[in-house]
């Protein structure tokens, strides 16, 4: 209440001013001394924060800005020149790639006008200018171009842009398609959304045209802060094929068997990597009935690596070293886009099976997600009404079985860890 009254009184002689005024058609506001500009700047403290400050244009018509030693002059500029030279500033000085910043000014005080310039100063006094103002942002936006191999600017290509979206109870994730365009003639693609849970997302942005090989880039978000991935290309080249056979231990082939391919590009990590899913199911195929399997509109210069399952037999990755970014370097043995001779062999799987208890009572638990590794390999699931829970599709080996860490919150139960040696086609 301490400062709405004020507020209010403001509004009342801006308006009563402005009703004294003869209508004319508005002339555009230009900057001048004393005038107080309101000036908000995302990423300059912290990447995904707002930092907002106002400041007093000075008798020789400039500002200082925050973080910047050099004073720069706006007297005479509009709104918008303002704000383009607030952002060469801070580029010119290597503090931000890419300021993005909002200007917005407040006239002078008229002659005599002491209850404006009151209660200005009464507004300003609430955000000093060495104290400012700073806001999370939720924003999500990535933007790019679509280029053909020779460097041109693409149209029609389709481009979708997707997050990996998690439930609060679950350590699991899903893909959720956030957005989808057709490229015109400048190629140009923009999308923009408010991220649910901003603590740590990710995605990827993809790109595809008949007759050509798509293209991809991942963004991801950190603790609250932006993509930093504001002008990527993906360039739709000559289209290549991945294909091969899946096979059971003793040579006979596996019809029906589900291939999931993962591809990144060469000679980059894990973090240039796309993954088939529901939403992207161009790299989810299943095998014919000779066990074959074939993906098309690879792009070039792409390494693959599958994990294949079938009924009956474990889930593996092939290559087996599946975690590219633990590999010494020259050891890497996935795929090249173009091979046509991959051969997977599936062995039996091993099961396990049990029920979860509660220790005081030794009563069933159901909705308990569980977790088991394998070196680097991870399977999940969900004990039911009755306790019980089944972990199917494992290769031999010794595992660990323990709780699914919940993505937020503090975890309901907590339980010793057990350890299982399993042995194929037994449970």
């Amino acid at each position: 209440m301490k400062h709405r009254i004020p507020i209010i009184a403001l509004a009342l002689l801006l308006t009563s001013c402005l009703a004294a005024e003869p209508t004319t058609k508005p002339a555009t506001k230009v900057v001048g001394p004393s005038d107080v500009l309101r000036i908000s700047v995302l990423n300059l403290h912290e990447d995904g924060l707002e930092t907002v400050f106002e400041r007093q244009v000075s008798k020789s018509g400039h500002i200082d800005l925050i973080l910047l030693p050099k004073k720069i002059k706006v007297e005479g500029l509009t709104e918008n020149q303002v704000r383009d030279a607030v952002v060469k500033a801070y580029a010119s000085a290597k503090v931000l790639s890419n300021p993005s910043v909002k200007v917005q000014f407040s006239r002078p005080p008229a002659p005599g006008g002491a209850l404006f310039q009151a209660l200005l100063l009464e507004s300003l006094a609430t955000q000093p200018a060495t104290q400012p103002v700073i806001r999370k942002s939720r924003q999500i936006t990535c933007r790019g171009k679509v280029i053909d191999a020779e460097g041109k600017p693409m149209a029609g290509a389709t481009v979708q842009a997707y997050e990996w979206v998690h439930k609060k109870s679950e350590s699991l994730s899903t893909q959720q398609l956030r957005g989808e365009m057709t490229t015109k003639a400048d190629g140009a693609f923009l999308f923009e959304w408010t991220c649910d849970d901003c603590r740590y997302a990710q995605g990827v942005i993809v790109a595809r045209k008949a007759d050509l090989a798509f293209d991809w880039s991942n963004w991801r978000r950190k603790a609250g802060k932006p993509t930093r991935l504001l002008a990527m290309t993906l360039k739709l080249g000559k289209p290549m094929i991945l294909a091969g056979t899946v096979v059971g231990e003793s040579g006979q082939p596996v019809v029906g068997a589900r291939v999931q391919a993962g591809l990144r590009v060469k000679g980059k990590r894990f973090h240039t990597t796309i993954y088939g899913s529901k939403v992207l199911s161009r790299l989810i195929i299943r095998t014919d009935s000779r066990g074959r399997f074939k993906f098309a509109g690879i792009p070039k210069d792409t390494l693959a690596t599958f994990t294949v399952s079938a009924p009956g037999y474990a889930e593996i990755s092939a290559p087996k070293q599946f975690a590219v970014r633990l590999l010494p370097a020259g050891s890497d043995k996935s795929f090249a886009a173009g091979r046509k001779d991959i051969r997977i062999t599936l062995p039996l799987e091993a099961k396990i099976e049990g029920v979860v208890i509660d220790k005081a009572t030794r009563k069933p638990i159901g909705n308990v997600a569980l977790t088991t590794c394998l070196e680097i390999r991870q399977s999940t699931c969900v004990s039911g009404k009755d306790g019980r829970f089944s972990l199917k599709g494992l290769v031999p080996g010794r595992y660990i079985i323990e709780l699914a860490k919940p993505r937020m919150g503090a975890a309901e139960w907590v339980t010793e860890v057990v350890t299982v040696t399993t042995e194929a086609g037994k449970t």
